[in-house]
């Protein structure tokens, strides 16, 4: 039973692991193809510092959500 236990809890954690992963490859591709398509000046670094900004503030929100620690909407409407 005890050996059961430890190998759900385990699968539990590779699964979540992989979505982590997948998510943070997912906003590094975003946001080398975002560094890409626009040309190098102050006010698009400012732009894009903004958008990884959001696209991290978007990865927390989702892991808050999942683990169930707090009001995703609240929390985001007051970072913004």
């Amino acid at each position: 039973l005890t050996s059961y236990r430890l190998n759900n809890a385990h699968g539990k954690w590779e699964s979540a692991n992989r979505c982590v992963m997948k998510l943070h490859e997912c906003t590094r591709l975003l946001t080398s193809r975002v560094c890409v398509l626009f040309p190098r000046c102050e006010e698009n670094k400012a732009r894009i510092l903004n958008f990884r900004r959001l696209l991290v503030l978007g990865c927390v929100a989702v892991q808050k959500h999942v683990q169930g620690k707090v009001d995703v909407l609240t929390t985001v409407q007051a970072i913004l």
